[in-house]
């Protein structure tokens, strides 16, 4: 077996023991986190999300309709400057 393993091993043993601890130790922070941070987080995540959507949607309806393929080097080379990939 490979060292990779062992330590893919290890990595989820040690997972698993913080994943108890915290259970035993630590469920009325978890609970607050529920009850107060996750359901705005996901607000937030939610917000973000449509904010880039909407980026996204000028970004392609000012796009240049004679040359379609204009955006892909344009990004690549606000990127990667003069060494951008062909």
């Amino acid at each position: 077996m490979s060292s990779g393993f062992f330590v893919f091993l290890g990595l989820a043993i040690g997972a698993l023991a913080l994943r108890i601890y915290i259970y035993r130790n630590h469920m009325d922070m978890v609970e607050r986190f529920r009850q107060n941070i996750k359901p705005k987080l996901t607000r937030v995540v939610q917000v973000l999300f449509f904010i880039t959507m909407a980026v996204w949607a000028v970004v392609y309806l000012s796009a240049d309709k004679s040359q379609p393929n204009n955006l892909i080097p344009a990004l690549k080379a606000t990127f990667y400057g003069d060494e951008a990939p062909k």
